[in-house]
């Protein structure tokens, strides 16, 4: 049959998101009235004179002279003349003629045009001139068909002849008549002759008239029309021969743009003068023939399937298939209770049946059921439509009990004389459900059911006997009409098709339903009257012109004025962000979301009041420094609102990232002169900043915390690693508790005088030619005067260098007025008496205590008894060892106090003995822009540096030290500074000796 056409980060602060949040879900979870199927009585619209049924149809009581566009608009057109007022009383004509209006969705009408007649067309109840078809294309573009007798015809002032019996058809376009054609028909008034017509969804109207018999052969005009004119004429003949005769009419239905024809016929078939032959061998040579014309008029498919003893009555073409229903009336064999759809006869003895059947385009039988069973006659069966899922929806009129699988299927057996019943079959599992409608007196039957794919209408009409009823079951019992109780002879009764239930029920003075409009509206006629009704499924009361007919709102809002209300509409205000994914759903309008005016898509106009946060990021524009940066939340540490990625200050702290020591630090501060002293980005007094003057000193050992910044603390720069910067900032840079302005050894190490000098930086003037003692401290290169002024050794320190050195039991000596170091005084060069004033350092294993040495011959050499000096100093007195305390006080103190080899061990051990320390890069080891460096170990005098104080730094001092001088251990290497004070630095390997090479930074 013929189908129509279709017609949202959280925002910002609190107290803009609470209200707007809570406007956003009550707009997305609008609170739905009930379902409900109820049909409101929406206009009536007046129509002069009579309105009869039977004067404006021609078959199966169907009222073709209106049609709807895609917006809803009725459009109408009636022959009348003399009359003033039509539908709302607003129009008014005093000219004979056809009339063809427009009435709104309120019923306003509006008189379009008028094509005048001269003859017979003052009355729509008359035969002579009627109009029996109107086909809406769009908005005030239709074809109109029109049955004329004899007359003269006037389209905007161009007359036209129509003799005798004509069919016309003509075209309406916004104002005006675009075309008409005239075709006179043999068979007697036209509208008799008209076979068929309908409009395809891509806009060609196709008409067919009967043209009578020639010879065998029943003919038909095929007729295509466009919006320009007539497409082509084609004929189409039928066989005309018994038993059949015209009994068995072809039926059309328009899909797809295309013709579809079905046809049972004998042997063969005529398009355009063509034959198409069955030779199927079927029962008398009879088949089933489906052909399907293209827009050209051209036959495009022919499928054809043995004859099945079922006279088909309706048909419709859905998803590439014909759905068909007929009966078993028989009028090849008169076998009327038999069905072949297999090939082999089915007998339903002694009862007919009605039939649902489905062809697929290979002519197989793809469904095929018998719906009910009547005993004494095939009945009467119609197809009320198809469903989207390929279900079938019959309806028919039984007079007795109806049969199904053995079971009586009728619901008010017993009560009424006949029942009209619609059923929904599934094509897959058969009867899905059926609903009936009872009447005790025969004298109306409803025949029609209207179908919009979710309710079938069906009219009612109560019997004139005062006690009679018509059944059915509504709201769960069965119901009844009586004249005298309700005042009105008539009902519309709204069948919900998912399950069969009658779900609405309206009294009417209408007498019949005309046709269901594209939104679901019914429209309903009698006598001089026609009445409206739009269903409201939504259970807001509104049920004509309703913005949201499937969304509850009776207030029926509609912000862009689009005729789509804000209940259903997906983007209120138009801005291109649906409303489920707008921040602002009924924001400003006027505007389109893209990135220069919604940079973070949220439907929220950027640059106005509407959106406070352009790129969605949680931080308000206000105080966003980058207000339309990359949108959304992300990582965005100092939460200015500019990613990490793109922000050259992560912290916000006022360092710039590539200058920033705590690149993603401490937040929520400022980098200044009190709270980053060194600028370097990181907190102070603060876990994050350890050395705030950025010397290399942990601030928890420095005792200048913020002092100098940006210097490396090493030993020319902070000897006593105090942190404080030397000749800057360090009133004592050796930290010996004497003021650099009065020390006479500004670098000294270990315990010193009064002068701050060391055992070792001192020199006994007084007594040239003595030699004095000193001991060189076990635990570390700390020179001494008397062991007990060492420090105490801890074993348990593994991170102290010399806790690993074990005692060794050979004595070492340096040999007199040189520098080297023996274990046997004979491999010195010279003589031991030679030279002047000589430091002699001994280190006992087994002893802290000077009184266990005795001076050999001329207080030279240090040993432990007599027999270990020299054999030619080697001295007896009394047989006693002439030890220190029996020299007395002015031995002791004539000679230079003994020194337990302290020097020469803490070198030795520092350079054979000592475990390898972390290895620093000795390049960087005097950068002044490095921030952290490890301290040079202090290097220690050589024995002649102490007899005699070293030169003053010069420029006549060139050369490069003896390879005899001993320097310390750093990084891997043995290193000088040479001479003392001049600032230039040597090193070599440790442990090998040899030539020095001089550091160039």
């Amino acid at each position: 049959m013929q189908s129509k056409r279709k017609v949202t980060s959280i925002f910002i602060f609190l107290a803009f998101t609470i209200p707007l949040m809570s406007g956003f879900i009550s707009a997305s979870s609008t609170s739905l009235g009930s379902e409900s199927y109820a049909f409101l009585p929406s206009w009536s619209g007046y129509i002069p004179n009579d309105l009869s049924p039977s004067g404006e149809s021609f078959t199966a009581s169907e009222f073709n002279n209106h049609d709807y566009d895609d917006s809803g608009n009725l459009y109408y057109m009636e022959s009348e003349s003399y009359h003033q007022y039509w539908f709302d009383l607003s129009e008014t004509t005093s000219q004979r003629g056809f009339h063809l209006f427009k009435v709104d969705t309120n019923g306003s009408s509006d008189l379009l045009s008028t094509i005048q007649c001269n003859n017979y067309c003052d009355n729509p109840d008359y035969y002579y001139n009627k109009v029996v078809g109107l086909h809406v294309l769009e908005e005030n573009k239709l074809f109109v068909v029109m049955s004329v007798y004899n007359n003269y015809l006037t389209f905007d002032g161009q007359q036209n002849y129509a003799s005798s019996h004509n069919l016309v058809t003509a075209f309406y376009d916004n104002g005006s008549w675009k075309w008409n054609d005239i075709e006179q028909t043999s068979t007697g008034y036209a509208y008799g002759s008209l076979v068929y017509q309908g409009l395809s969804e891509e806009g060609d109207l196709f008409v067919i008239l009967y043209r009578g018999v020639s010879g065998s052969w029943a003919e038909y005009d095929v007729m295509s029309y466009s919006e320009n004119g007539t497409n082509w004429v084609r004929t189409l003949e039928i066989p005309y021969n018994q038993p059949t005769y015209n009994n068995l009419q072809p039926i059309f239905d328009v899909s797809d743009g295309k013709l579809e024809i079905f046809s049972t016929v004998k042997s063969e078939i005529k398009w355009d003068s063509q034959s198409v032959n069955c030779n199927l061998g079927g029962e008398s040579d009879y088949c089933h023939f489906w052909l399907t014309i293209d827009s050209s008029g051209s036959r495009s498919q022919t499928v054809k399937s043995l004859y099945t003893s079922i006279s088909f009555t309706d048909m419709e073409v859905s998803n590439g298939a014909l759905y068909l229903v007929g009966n078993t009336y028989d009028y090849v064999s008169s076998s009327h209770t038999e069905s072949n759809f297999t090939g082999q006869k089915i007998s339903h003895s002694p009862n007919y049946g009605n039939y649902v059947a489905v062809l697929d385009d290979q002519g197989s039988w793809d469904y095929h059921s018998v719906v009910n069973l009547n005993q004494n006659s095939y009945q009467y069966g119609y197809l009320a439509g198809v469903m989207e899922d390929g279900s079938i929806l019959f309806n028919g009129l039984m007079f007795q009990d109806v049969y199904l699988n053995g079971s009586v299927i009728n619901e008010f057996s017993g009560l009424v004389d006949a029942e009209s019943m619609l059923m929904r079959v599934n094509t897959s599992t058969g009867i899905q459900w059926t609903t009936s409608i009872g009447f005790d007196n025969p004298s109306a039957y409803p025949f029609d059911y209207f179908s919009d794919g979710q309710t079938a209408v069906v009219h009612i009409t109560h019997p004139s006997q005062s006690n009679s009823e018509v059944y059915y079951q509504y709201q769960g019992s069965n119901q009844g009409l009586e004249t005298s109780s309700t005042g009105t002879s008539y009902q519309i009764l709204w069948i919900e098709l998912e399950s069969g239930s009658v779900v609405d029920v309206e009294n009417t003075n209408s007498n019949q339903v005309n046709s269901r409009s594209l939104d679901g509206g019914v429209l309903a006629s009698t006598s001089g009257q026609v009445y409206y009704y739009m269903p409201d499924f939504d259970g807001d009361n509104v049920g004509t012109g309703d913005n949201c007919p499937d969304d509850y709102n009776p207030d029926q809002n509609d912000l862009n004025q689009n005729g789509i209300g804000d209940a259903c509409d997906e983007d209120d205000d138009s801005d291109g962000v649906e409303d489920s994914n707008d921040l602002c759903p009924q924001g400003v309008q006027g505007w389109s979301s893209d990135s220069l005016t919604d940079n973070d898509g949220d439907g929220c106009k950027d640059r106005d009041e509407e959106d406070l946060d352009d790129d969605n990021d949680g931080i308000p524009d206000i105080t966003d420094v980058c207000p339309v940066g990359v949108s959304g939340a992300g990582n965005d540490m100092d939460g200015d609102g500019c990613k990490d990625f793109n922000d050259p200050d992560d912290d916000g702290d006022l360092v710039r990232d590539e200058s920033d020591l705590c690149a993603e630090g401490e937040i929520d501060w400022s980098s200044g002169t009190l709270t980053d002293h060194d600028g370097d980005g990181c907190k102070d007094d603060h876990e994050e900043d350890q050395d705030d003057d950025n010397d290399g000193v942990a601030d928890s050992i420095d005792a200048c915390p913020k002092g100098a910044i940006n210097w490396p603390s090493n030993i020319n720069t902070d000897f006593d690693e105090d942190g404080c910067r030397d000749g800057f900032e360090d009133e004592d840079d050796d930290g010996d508790g004497i003021s650099n302005v009065i020390d006479d050894c500004p670098r000294s190490i270990g315990v010193v005088n009064v002068n701050g000098c060391s055992a070792t930086q001192v020199l006994d003037e007084g007594d040239s030619g003595g030699s004095a003692v000193y001991y060189v401290c076990s635990t570390g290169s700390v020179v001494v005067l008397d062991p007990s002024d060492c420090p105490q050794q801890d074993m348990n320190n593994t991170n102290d260098p010399t806790s690993s050195v074990e005692y060794n039991e050979t004595f070492y000596y340096v040999c007199p007025g040189g520098t080297d170091v023996v274990t046997d005084l004979s491999e010195c060069e010279g003589s031991i008496t030679e030279g002047g004033n000589d430091l002699n350092i001994v280190i006992d294993p087994d002893s802290n205590s000077s009184e266990n040495y005795v001076f050999c011959d001329g207080n030279k050499v240090i040993a432990l008894s007599y027999e270990d000096c020299p054999n030619d100093e080697q001295q007896q007195v009394d047989g006693t060892a002439n030890n220190v305390e029996s020299n007395g006080s002015n031995g002791f103190e004539s000679v230079m106090m003994f020194v337990m080899f302290g020097m020469i061990s803490a070198v030795f051990v520092l350079l054979v003995l000592r475990k390898p320390q972390q290895v620093v890069d000795v390049d960087r080891m005097f950068d002044q822009s490095e921030s952290i460096m490890t301290k040079i170990e202090p290097v220690i005098p050589s024995i002649e540096e102490k007899i005699s104080p070293p030169p003053k730094p010069s420029s006549s001092v060139s050369g490069k030290p003896s390879s005899n001088l001993i320097g310390v251990s750093h990084g891997g290497q043995e290193w000088l500074e040479w001479p003392e004070g001049s600032d230039n630095h040597w090193y070599r390997e440790i442990g090998l000796g040899g030539d020095w090479n001089k550091y160039n930074p």
